[in-house]
């Protein structure tokens, strides 16, 4: 299945373009050793992409500061647990007009 979303007019900082799209927030859950507080490696279209992750509600947010442009997007989380472990997980993204 693929995520939808739409454009937004939200307020960025000062000095910085508002995203367009909306931010997509993932939930993160380790079952063991926990995950390192600098977060998961995040590719957009197989590029590495910028993305916040706040380690103590274990969730990660797309803010879309570098705007892929509409389409279908392929976004994929690698997530390396303190063990060294590593999880996979993509999901595809449709930004609309």
């Amino acid at each position: 299945s693929t995520v939808v979303l739409r454009p937004t007019a939200s307020p960025g900082p000062a000095g910085f373009t508002a995203p367009s799209w909306p931010t997509l927030s993932l939930d993160l859950l380790d079952g063991g050793s926990g995950l390192p507080d600098d977060g998961p490696l995040v590719l957009v279209d197989g590029e590495p992409y910028p993305a916040r992750y706040e380690p103590e509600d274990h969730r990660l947010h797309l803010e879309w500061w570098l705007d892929p442009g509409p389409g279908e997007h392929r976004v994929e989380v690698r997530a390396r647990d303190r063990l060294g472990n590593l999880s996979t997980t993509a999901i595809a993204v449709e930004l609309r007009p």
